[in-house]
């Protein structure tokens, strides 16, 4: 039951090196994280092993300790409190290099009839994580959709109720906004970009 005084490389959130005093309870991702108190901010905050410099062992005793709560964290190291259903199919290449970044993952595959492909179905509090694991093997990695049903989704804070979504479509010059059946949405998803002589053209 110790504080310590710890100075970070880098963080994440803000792009800063910082110094910090916490409270540090429980360890995480095969050591790999380290869940803290923090009294300046009254939060539980979970921080990289790799990205801490240094640490000061304090001579006070924990203060706190009735606010520790160790968050939920998903096997990409993300943490938050409203998971997010995903599967994806992935290639073995793409599956090998999983378990080897996050080996949490493991146990959320599922293979399938085919040795080389399989299945991933997790749940994920924060899509960062999966889209940086995603952008890196893209070619490698299908991303299923749900019940069949497509969803529209806000790229930027991820809402799916249509009740607190704008939409909007031009055809022929006219703007619509309402949201369309599943077939023109389909439509509209299958829509690519194709390079002709160099030159973006969409259709």
């Amino acid at each position: 039951m110790i504080h310590i005084w710890m100075s970070q490389k880098n963080s994440s959130s803000s792009g800063e090196i910082k110094d910090r005093t916490v409270e540090p309870f429980a360890f995480a991702a095969g050591q790999k994280t380290v869940w803290c108190y923090e009294a300046s901010s009254k939060a539980n905050k979970v921080f990289k092993v790799d990205r801490i410099s240094n640490v000061e062992i304090k001579a006070e005793r924990w203060e706190y300790e009735t606010h520790h709560r160790q968050g939920k964290m998903d096997i990409f190291r993300m943490t938050g409190d409203s998971p997010i259903n995903v599967k994806l199919q992935l290639s073995l290449m793409a599956k090998n290099i999983l378990v080897e970044e996050y080996p949490d993952a493991e146990k959320d595959l599922i293979p399938t009839d085919d040795d080389n492909i399989w299945m991933l179905d997790t749940q994920v509090y924060r899509m960062e994580g999966l889209g940086r694991f995603y952008m890196g093997l893209a070619g490698e990695i299908q991303i299923i959709e749900e019940g069949g049903k497509l969803i529209w989704e806000c790229p930027h804070c991820k809402n799916r109720d249509q009740k607190l979504l704008n939409v909007a479509r031009r055809t022929c010059g006219y703007i619509g906004t309402q949201f369309w059946n599943q077939g023109r949405t389909q439509e509209i998803k299958d829509r690519v970009l194709h390079l002709s002589n160099g030159t973006l053209c969409n259709e």
